[in-house]
C-alpha cells in the first residue's frame, strides 16, 4: 500500500507527497527527544519552549515531522494546517492536524 502526506495550508492552499509504502510520525508530545533531534535537523538549530524569549514560529507551531520510507525527506507539520494520511485509493488513512 501506497501512502500521500496530504497537506491544506490555512490559505487553502493544497499539495499532496508521496510518502512511499511506510512513513513515520515524529509528535511533540509523545517523543520529546526524537522531535527535538528532528528538529534540529529540519530548520538548523535547537527546538525551545514556547515560552522562551528566543521562540519563534517554527518552535510554537510545528507539532509533529513526516519521515517518508527510507527516512530522506522530513516533511514539518504546522498547527494551523489540515494534515491527513490517504491511502492510494485517496480514502483517509490518519487525520494528523492538530487538536
Amino acid at each position: 500500500m501506497s501512502y500521500t502526506l496530504r497537506k491544506i495550508y490555512k490559505d487553502n492552499l493544497q499539495i499532496n507527497i508521496n510518502l512511499g509504502n511506510q512513513y513515520s510520525v515524529v509528535d511533540r508530545e509523545t517523543n520529546s527527544e526524537k522531535f527535538s533531534e528532528t528538529f534540529k535537523i529540519v530548520f538548523d538549530y535547537e527546538h525551545v519552549a514556547d515560552l522562551d524569549t528566543s521562540s519563534n514560529y517554527e518552535t510554537k507551531n510545528c507539532y509533529a515531522f513526516i519521515i517518508n520510507e527510507g527516512g530522506k525527506e522530513i516533511y514539518s507539520l504546522f498547527k494551523k494546517d489540515f494534515n491527513y494520511i490517504m491511502t492510494e485509493s485517496g480514502k483517509t488513512f490518519s487525520h494528523l492536524t492538530y487538536k
